[in-house]
């Protein structure tokens, strides 16, 4: 959808205040999305890992599932939809999601 020349001018003007607005929104989608997966921790039997989100995945359980790679489209999704893409995950810890993909 194109945007209208009135839509562009207040962007130009606001372009700041926009920045700050969709930084502050990525950072707060990115500590739910850290928040989620120390919480559940590695889900892989007898591993349990939960002490760095960054080291925690999210494994698609079925891969014919999947709709789209949760850390690629974390920040642009649309929240229902990324609640419903990461129902259809395990949360595994690195180490637990290379064995798993490439075991």
């Amino acid at each position: 959808m194109a945007q209208t020349a009135k839509q562009k001018a207040w962007q130009v003007a606001h372009r700041e205040k926009r920045k700050e607005y969709i930084s502050k929104w990525m950072m707060e989608r990115r500590a739910w999305i850290d928040e989620l997966k120390l919480e559940r921790g590695c889900e892989a039997e007898g591993c349990g890992y939960k002490r760095c989100a960054a080291a925690l995945h999210f494994h698609h359980r079925d891969p014919k599932e999947k709709s789209f790679t949760i850390a690629r489209i974390s920040r642009s999704a649309n929240i229902d939809r990324l609640k419903a893409e990461i129902a259809k995950c395990i949360v595994l810890c690195g180490n637990c999601h290379a064995e798993k993909t490439w075991g």
